[in-house]
């Protein structure tokens, strides 16, 4: 008789799951997670079950997704990064003057990942942002890509299949080398209505020791908000939160 799988075993099984459902990104069936994970059926049903019970998970309509309690923990394990504590109280100060939501983010795989946010005037727009987001349509993510060879750049574009989000969506390699230099010049990137509709963002590097880009900080808002308060008076407030920002790391991380 087959021995009985190893409490180990069944939780290693258990975040195979967990990883499968946050790369989808969206509902997915017991079935197809079965498939995907090379679980059997039954093991497969029942860790989706446990999950659900301890509130890991959700059961949709259309199948499964990540639960809130996830938020819950990557909040407080971010709450624990140096980065984020020595970045929140210049995060908190420029959102107090601006009124508008500032964000840090770090780059997780091909994507954005949403470290800290400190939220500014209610907006549907800005409450429907994801904590995760891709590279090619997100302010902070053109960052770290415009830190990329061209042909990294070329690379992570094939490697992808990039949604049109909205009509300025850039989705190929050829229009962003274009966005590029203005990029690595200016010091800074915008998001222009990529993400969605009426929603414009703006963003700049926060740098290691060794001038390697480890995060971005960003200011998002309704591109008509963001008109009346000015662009060039909203990305020089953030250039001067990242200056600060960049000091304490160079002298405490």
């Amino acid at each position: 008789m087959e021995k009985e799988p190893t409490f180990i075993t069944i939780l290693g099984k258990a975040f195979h799951i967990l990883d499968y459902l946050y790369e989808i990104d969206q509902p997915v069936g017991v079935t197809a997670i079965s498939k995907s994970c090379e679980i059997p059926k039954a093991n497969t049903f029942r860790i989706l079950k446990t999950l659900e019970t301890l509130g890991v998970i959700e059961e949709k309509k259309d199948g499964y997704v990540l639960g809130k309690k996830l938020m819950t923990y990557g909040n407080n394990a971010a709450n624990q990064n140096d980065l984020v504590t020595l970045a929140k109280p210049y995060m908190k100060q420029l959102c107090e003057q601006t009124n508008e939501t500032i964000n840090l983010g770090i780059q997780y795989e091909d994507q954005v990942l949403m470290m800290h946010s400190e939220l500014g005037a209610k907006t549907s727009l800005v409450s429907r942002l994801l904590p995760v987001c891709p590279l090619y349509c997100s302010s902070i993510g053109k960052l770290f890509l415009a830190n990329l060879e061209d042909n990294l750049i070329e690379e992570y574009f094939n490697s992808i299949t990039p949604e049109q989000r909205t009509i300025s969506t850039i989705t190929t390699a050829q229009q962003f080398k274009k966005e590029k230099d203005t990029i690595l010049k200016e010091g800074c990137a915008y998001d222009r209505e990529e993400y969605e509709y009426g929603l414009s963002c703006m963003s700049v590097p926060i740098y290691d020791r060794n001038k390697k880009i480890i995060a971005g900080i960003s200011l998002s808002g309704p591109t008509t908000r963001l008109q009346v308060h000015g662009f060039n008076n909203l990305m020089e407030q953030l250039h001067n939160t990242a200056k600060q920002i960049n000091h304490d790391v160079e002298m405490f991380l």
